[in-house]
């Protein structure tokens, strides 16, 4: 049945087009008229109008129109949905649009979804905790199926070990950074009783790893393995009182962080030369995406959150190949509205003063990775959800002591941000901050854990504390507007 694909009926000469409401309206008019008679310049051709929104019911057709069948209909309404940035799928849903996209690759999937996406004027958050995301991690329906027979075995067995799953995340998670690497994860399940190779526990994390950081927190491994216990969230996510800890032996096995680090060293084709033709300058932050507003919550201040948008607009894209624009943390001011050009918002951007005007370059990319990484991973500083207005801060793990998170990233749901939605700074461009922390908002006059939030440097970046005390540091600012970085 899975070879012949006899459960997926589809009609041959069907062809779906998504047209506007003008080409709608038109279209509705000629059927009203030609109901009786059919379309003479068509042929044998039949016609229905059908609307995505709503209960998606068929407006008009032609006399004698076929419908299409249920699993037809429903496989074309996942792809309009996805053709318009929807994020959030059932898993019968995400089936079927894995089955649709089987022979389109990852990359270009990825690459058509953000391009659409970037069309639009909605604020744009990262689809890797959502369902979508796993979308861009599965070639097919045949992978789907594995991937959730084998969320069911370990799900099970630790259900068998009378485990809980942030027990099992724990006694997994021998050194104690909130994270599981490949080799934590493959001797958490030969402590389980189930031998995977090493190639499957990497298939495990890439399509577990919603943020592409190359291991599993906390948040990722319960979101995953609570399927394998039923889909019984009050059955597996907290530790027992009666938890006693217990020793996973340890059998190393190549991370695939190192793995992916040495591939892209094989190919790299920036030299050192080439670096060294990169210049970094502090620039006022053009546009903005609101993230978060404190309309509606009774406080005696407003606040209003904002991200950074790091994509030149179309019409200066032609002539800004050579740049990039990196994103250093969310800003904040205190109207519903974006921050105007005086309060100097500024980020970092890269130049490659060794390319041609207009010409796209590489080297930025590598300069990002090589001077401003990604952290390691977001942990939680302060939430609220006051009436229905959730807001969560998050603060970046900066990849070694080497590196500083300037600024800190807020979304509206629990799930961790992408990594790529923060750069860290190196430490020797960095200065400490004279800036003195100005408060922007708290949140008196609500209920919940308390908290503030401050600029707290010359970028003005915004930060949230717990409580209303100034914040302690320390900050930092660039050590200049215009700087270059050497390598060492």
């Amino acid at each position: 049945m899975m070879e012949q694909q006899t459960h997926a009926q589809f009609d041959t000469g069907r062809f779906y087009v998504a047209i506007s409401l003008y080409e709608a309206e038109s279209l509705r008019g000629l059927l009203h008229l030609t109901q009786s008679q059919g379309l003479p310049q068509a042929g044998n051709a039949q016609v229905a109008l059908r609307a995505l929104l709503g209960t998606g019911h068929t407006l008009d057709t032609t006399r004698d129109f076929p419908t299409a069948s249920e699993y037809q209909m429903t496989c074309t309404d996942q792809c309009y949905r996805f053709f318009d940035s929807d994020t959030n799928y059932q898993f019968r849903h995400l089936n079927m649009l894995l089955r649709s996209f089987s022979q389109v690759e990852l990359a270009a999937r990825a690459q058509f979804f953000d391009d659409a996406r970037s069309c639009k004027r909605r604020h744009q958050t990262a689809v890797g905790g959502t369902s979508l995301g796993r979308f861009f991690t599965m070639q097919d329906g045949y992978q789907m199926l594995q991937y959730r027979a084998i969320v069911s075995a370990v799900g099970s067995r630790i259900y068998d070990k009378g485990l809980y799953l942030l027990d099992a995340f724990r006694g997994f998670d021998v050194d104690n950074d909130g994270m599981l690497n490949c080799s934590e994860l493959y001797s958490g399940l030969r402590f389980l009783g189930l031998d995977f190779k090493p190639e499957l526990v990497y298939d495990i994390i890439r399509n577990v790893d919603l943020d592409g950081n190359g291991g599993i927190s906390f948040f990722e491994f319960k979101q995953t393995f609570t399927l394998g216990r039923g889909g019984t969230d009050d059955m597996g996510i907290h530790a027992s009182g009666s938890f006693e800890p217990f020793t996973v032996k340890q059998f190393k096995i190549p991370e695939l962080t190192d793995m992916m680090k040495e591939e892209e060293r094989s190919q790299q084709t920036v030299t050192v030369s080439q670096l060294s033709k990169l210049s970094y300058h502090v620039e006022r932050v053009g546009e903005f995406d609101s993230v978060w507003k404190s309309r509606g919550l009774g406080t005696r201040q407003k606040l209003a959150v904002y991200m950074p948008v790091t994509k030149f607009k179309w019409v200066e894209r032609a002539f800004s190949g050579h740049k990039l624009i990196l994103p250093l943390g969310c800003y904040a001011n205190t109207e519903y509205r974006h921050p105007h050009s005086s309060a100097n918002c500024c980020t970092i951007q890269i130049k490659d003063d060794g390319a041609s005007f207009g010409t796209r370059s590489q080297v930025t990319t590598a300069g990002r990775a090589a001077h401003f990484p990604h952290p390691k991973r977001f942990h939680l500083v302060w939430s609220t959800n006051r009436k229905g207005k959730p807001l969560y801060a998050w603060a970046g793990v900066p990849p070694s002591k080497e590196y500083v998170a300037l600024g800190m990233v807020f979304t509206t749901h629990e799930t961790p941000p992408a990594v790529e939605t923060l750069c860290c700074a190196p430490m020797r461009a960095l200065k400490p901050s004279t800036f003195e922390p100005q408060q922007l908002w708290t949140d008196k006059g609500s209920t919940g854990r308390p908290g503030s939030a401050w600029i707290v440097n010359e970028l003005k970046l915004v930060h949230v504390v717990q409580g209303h005390d100034k914040p302690r540091g320390p900050f930092y600012d660039f050590v200049a507007s215009d700087f270059t970085l050497k390598e060492k």
